[in-house]
């Protein structure tokens, strides 16, 4: 995977017009569901990890807003930044407790490694429970 990096006082290449209000709009429109898992996601812990007695995890410490101190962006710059934020931390934020129910729940490793499973390191071998 190549991560796009703008050097230095240097512009991405102009798209046309179209192109660029249909991917902002893909991206914005992405919101509407990061704040329904959101809220989703802020039940489902006090619910089911309160009955199970499965250790919480912190929302805040997967938010991070920093970019918005960039001296050289633009407010809407600032403002994409902290949607980025946001939908990024929201993400990864579920990612985790979802990793936790499964640790808590499920320790049983998938018949085949899969990518972003790292929690399962210490999970029982599936094979143990053919």
């Amino acid at each position: 995977m190549k991560l796009l990096v703008i050097e230095k006082g240097k512009k991405l290449k102009e798209k046309n017009l179209l192109f660029k209000l249909i991917g902002t709009s893909m991206i914005w429109s992405a919101i509407i569901p990061i704040i329904i898992v959101d809220i989703y996601a802020t039940i489902y812990q006090e619910i089911y990890f309160t009955i199970q007695g499965i250790p919480k995890i912190k929302r805040s410490n997967y938010l991070n807003f920093d970019r918005w101190n960039l001296s050289k962006l633009s407010i809407g710059q600032k403002i994409s930044c902290i949607y980025c934020g946001y939908a990024n931390g929201i993400v990864a934020w579920f990612k985790a407790l979802v990793n936790q129910t499964e640790t808590y729940s499920c320790a049983v490793k998938h018949q085949y490694e899969m990518p972003g499973q790292d929690h399962q390191s210490s999970f029982a071998e599936y094979k143990e429970y053919l």
